[in-house]
Order: structure tokens, then C-alpha cells, then sequence
């Protein structure tokens, strides 16, 4: 796209098409969607954290079920360390937990 300054990339799978919009010079996607209309992502306000770009701000648009999420990263921290008992997540006391496989 001349216009915006972006490669536009297609991947086609089926009926479903979905399109990238890439940025140079850092070749990062900035946008993808959908042409099934399942969702649509934005990255945007992009900075560098120890030698890699990311983005703040994360938006997910699914229109087909009128959903929005926006996420803006805040405190980021590269390849740290991590404790284990930060992926250990236990239920409320009232909610019943059921096993699926």
C-alpha cells in the first residue's frame, strides 16, 4: 500500500482470506484481519525494550460478536526472570473446577 507505507501481505486458506499489514523498515505487523469478519488486530505505539520492538497498544476487534478488547502494555520487562507460582492460578473458593481433556 504506496499510501500508508506498508507491504500488504494475503494468506488464503479455504474461503477465508486473511490480510497482514507489515511496516518496514522493522517489517512488524501493525494489522491483520480477516475477510470472514472473525477479528481484526492493530499493534501500535511501538518502542524498543532491550533491542526489540514491541507494541503498547493492542487492539482486537470481533465484529461478529461485537467484542472489543484494547490493551496498553504499561511496565514491560524483556527475557527477566520468571517465578513459576505466576502461572500457578487457583479458582475462587465458590466456583466449582471441572476437569476437561
Amino acid at each position: 500500500d504506496e499510501r500508508l507505507q506498508l507491504f500488504v501481505l494475503t494468506l488464503r486458506r479455504g474461503a477465508v482470506v486473511q490480510t497482514l499489514h507489515v511496516q518496514p523498515p522493522l517489517y512488524r505487523v501493525v494489522r491483520s484481519e480477516r475477510s470472514d469478519g472473525a477479528y481484526a488486530l492493530s499493534f501500535g505505539q511501538f518502542r524498543e525494550e532491550n533491542g526489540v520492538q514491541l507494541p503498547r497498544l493492542i487492539t482486537l476487534d470481533a465484529a461478529g460478536v461485537k467484542a472489543r478488547l484494547e490493551l496498553t502494555l504499561k511496565d514491560v520487562a524483556v527475557n527477566e526472570a520468571t517465578e513459576p507460582s505466576w502461572f500457578e492460578l487457583a479458582p475462587p473458593e465458590d466456583v466449582p473446577v471441572v476437569e476437561v481433556q
